[in-house]
């Protein structure tokens, strides 16, 4: 009998559940805002959220994790095509766990959302989904994410700094486009390919570090970048694409690898503040007659010393100077002084200075070839590279040097400067 009744019981449920449609939905308010959840999957009870209407005043909101629609309660799971399109009193919003799917266009135009709190469990930010959200300052990106979507954070101009995970393979074109105020993001190392304009128009963005996974740079990558100031492409990549540095007029050195084999129509076009470049391709790439349209005059391209004669025969290298490239500076050693303290050397001839570089901030600039590192905690390891500079030219950075400084145990133990390579190298002037 009580086997019957459990049955009977579980029948019930199920049929009680299996009665609500796919499509069934209800309405309810939130904050001001009247919300629609519509059934999408019967047997695991889940529903979508869509925005029928916002208030009259600037409000924050809180997605609901479930929802009832006709007396069954089902999860939130997926926020609908363009749900919040254009609810410029929308200024925050909370997404709850619930969710792994986000569709397109979702936040477009929302122009005074200024903070999002993504859930965990989405993989996907897809196209214009934060499109002309002009007053976004602050948004976390998950690690599940994989994908981010064309115009995603497109036209973003209140974004000063943006994490990405490394998990994140694909970014699409003008996905940062017009984010005229940010000045940190980071390329994950699971990128090939930089998708054209991804960072077009990011106005106030200095620096930019590209890694060796990248093959491919496409069109406008990097145009209207008006505060980058120097970029090194890794070698990596075969191809730079039509305008990719167009008006980057901050832009002052560039350092290609000898993987480069194309370069495009006006990549450097108006880069009137490029003062050198430096190439490091034996053979000179296939290169647009245009490629340097209206460069700086007075720009020096350094190419290898084999080369030189190449370059100056090949259009339209031989509208500027060319010269012979210097090397990286080569063993560069270090030496524990005491708990705070770090000595390195190197070797180089002709530097009119050194930059000294603790990860990928400057320490120093010196014209020595030894600096002695100070203010350091003790029982610590330091990294250091060094480049030198010429003519106001930087070199590549030499490898890098990892040392420890003392523990506290070990203060005492006396420091032999004797026991650093003291060889002295004598140079020529030319």
């Amino acid at each position: 009998m009580k086997k019957i009744i459990f049955l009977v019981t579980l029948l019930v449920s199920f049929i009680g559940v299996k009665a609500q449609n796919i499509g069934d939905s209800s309405i309810s308010d939130h904050n001001g805002f009247s919300l629609e959840f519509t059934v999408i999957d019967v047997v695991d009870a889940k529903c979508e959220v869509t925005c029928k209407s916002e208030p009259s005043v600037p409000t924050a909101l809180s997605i609901p994790a479930t929802a009832s629609i006709n007396g069954v309660t089902f999860n939130v799971a997926k926020i609908t095509l363009y749900a919040f399109q254009k609810c410029i009193n929308l200024t925050s919003i909370d997404i709850p766990q619930s969710v792994t799917v986000i569709e397109e266009g979702t936040f477009d135009d929302c122009i005074n959302l200024t903070n999002v709190n993504l859930p965990d469990n989405i993989s996907k930010i897809s196209f214009r989904t934060f499109n002309n959200c002009s007053s976004l300052t602050d948004i976390e990106i998950p690690e599940s994410v994989v994908y981010i979507d064309s115009y995603a954070f497109c036209g973003c101009s209140s974004i000063t700094n943006i994490e990405l995970p490394e998990s994140i393979y694909h970014i699409g074109q003008e996905a940062f486009n017009l984010c005229t105020n940010l000045t940190s993001i980071n390329i994950p190392n699971n990128l090939s390919l930089l998708s054209a304009a991804i960072f077009s128009n990011c106005k106030s963005l200095e620096h930019i570090e590209i890694p060796n996974t990248i093959t491919t740079i496409h069109y406008h990558a990097f145009s209207y970048c008006s505060s980058l100031k120097k970029v090194e492409i890794p070698n990596s990549v075969d191809t730079i694409n039509n305008y990719t540095f167009q008006y980057c007029t901050s832009l002052r050195s560039v350092i290609l690898p000898d993987s480069v084999k194309y370069i495009a129509f006006q990549v450097f076009e108006e880069c009137t503040s490029m003062k050198a470049l430096i190439c490091y391709t034996k053979d000179v790439p296939h290169t647009e007659e245009n490629t340097f349209y209206n460069c700086n005059s007075d720009m020096i391209i350094y190419v290898p010393e084999e080369s030189v004669e190449s370059y100056r025969n090949a259009v339209p290298w031989n509208n500027y100077t060319i010269a012979s490239l210097m090397d990286a500076p080569k063993n560069l050693e270090s030496a524990v002084i005491d708990e705070t303290s770090i000595e390195l050397q190197w070797d180089f001839c002709g530097a009119d200075s050194y930059n000294i570089y603790q990860g990928n901030e400057l320490v120093a600039n010196i014209e020595d070839t030894s600096y002695t590192v100070e203010g350091l905690i003790s029982d610590t390891e330091y990294c250091f590279t060094v480049s030198a500079v010429r003519k106001g030219v930087e070199t590549r950075i030499s490898d890098e040097v990892c040392v420890k400084t003392l523990g506290i145990e070990a203060i005492e133990t006396s420091y032999n400067k004797a026991g650093m390579d003291e060889t002295i190298i004598l140079c020529r002037s030319n």
